[in-house]
């Protein structure tokens, strides 16, 4: 063991008492210099101050550890329900390994990245809405959609024979469209059964395709128009078309058949039964045509109150529809009953809910 004088221990303790500073660094070496019985450049006393400064650090973190440990411990405090605070932050807002959160660099999983956010559910209405696709066996007999169907596919013939019969129709080819997807969406959840009926899907999409293709009296507008034609008369007449896109089983009446176009279907239901229907003898007369004028009028009333649409979950709305369906299917058991006054008396309040509902809702037929 190297000896040491008292002088040189006394320095050694005083040096581990105090932080290791540059001025107690050089006032240890002026005591030590003078002495002469030990060198500073001797092997063990440059590990005794390689230790002291290891000491001094120390001595200074667990100091600095202390004052935080206590400055924390101060803002700490558990409110009455038990949960800790630091100041005026929940204690449990913090990550409990933070440094091990930021290390963590996976990336985010594709599938939470990429899905899309769910929309809100609409509040239900608090009153009773009609546009139930519960309700077709009634309010929809079978034999009333398939006439309809031929009378759309005759007044398409029609129309679309040359590029100049359709500039000269092409409005009411719009409205043939929307209306053919309509009855074809119904189709699909009736009960009843029809030749076609495996094939509605398409012949709904086509209908919404003519309505959309016939846009303008060019000759652009014809050539579109006839595309989705003569698709759907293969597909009546039973032969499968070439090119056929594929079709969903379901689709909402707003995203298939377009308001604006049903509703002038629905006029030229109204104009025909009061142009011709305006006499005992008339009403007599015309059995067919009248029941199916009034059950059309009844039907797209209930799919133009179906959800989906526009302003179906206000209660005006759903008010104006309800008794416009009533007044509709009135109609049609007053001509049954032969009660001509029944019938003219339902359809004077279909023309007032018409002019009622269309002066609070200005629906306009899109382009």
């Amino acid at each position: 063991m190297r000896f040491r004088s008292p002088l040189v221990r006394n320095v050694t303790i005083f040096l581990k008492s105090y932080a290791f500073t540059p001025c107690a660094f050089t006032l240890g070496i002026f005591f030590i210099s003078g002495c002469g019985e030990t060198s500073l450049t001797d092997r063990s006393s440059e590990d005794d101050a390689t230790s002291n400064s290891a000491n001094a650090a120390s001595a200074r973190k667990g100091s600095h550890q202390d004052d935080s440990n206590r400055s924390s411990d101060s803002l700490v405090r558990t409110d009455k329900e038990g949960r800790k605070w630091i100041g005026e932050i929940p204690y449990d807002v913090w990550f409990k390994d933070p440094l091990a959160v930021a290390r963590d660099k996976r990336p985010l999983a594709l599938e939470n990245r990429n899905k899309k956010p769910s929309k809100t559910p609409k509040p239900q209405p608090d009153f009773p809405q009609s546009g139930t696709r519960d309700n077709w066996k009634s309010v929809a007999p079978m034999e009333i959609l398939q006439a309809e169907v031929k009378k759309i596919r005759n007044r398409l013939t029609r129309s679309m024979r040359t590029a100049g019969t359709y500039r000269g129709n092409y409005q009411d080819v719009r409205v043939q469209g929307a209306t053919l997807s309509a009855v074809a969406a119904i189709v699909i959840e009736h009960p009843g059964s029809v030749s076609w009926k495996p094939h509605a899907p398409h012949i709904r999409d086509l209908g919404t395709w003519i309505k959309e293709a016939a846009k303008g009296l060019g000759r652009k507008d014809f050539e579109a128009t006839q595309v989705p034609y003569e698709q759907l008369i293969d597909l009546l007449s039973g032969n499968q078309p070439a090119g056929l896109a594929h079709a969903n089983r379901k689709v909402e009446f707003a995203d298939c058949a377009e308001r604006g176009g049903l509703m002038k279907r629905m006029r030229k239901a109204f104009d025909y039964l009061k142009q011709n229907v305006n006499t005992q003898a008339a009403f007599r007369e015309d059995a067919e045509n009248v029941t199916h004028e009034a059950t059309m009028l009844a039907i797209l009333a209930e799919v133009i109150a179906t959800d989906g649409y526009d302003s179906t979950d206000e209660k005006e709305y759903a008010g104006h529809a309800a008794e416009l369906i009533e007044a509709s299917l009135e109609m049609r058991t007053s001509f049954k009953g032969k009660n001509f006054k029944g019938f003219t008396e339902a359809l004077d309040r279909v023309n007032k809910k018409c002019s009622d509902c269309h002066a609070e809702y200005r629906f306009v037929e899109a382009p």
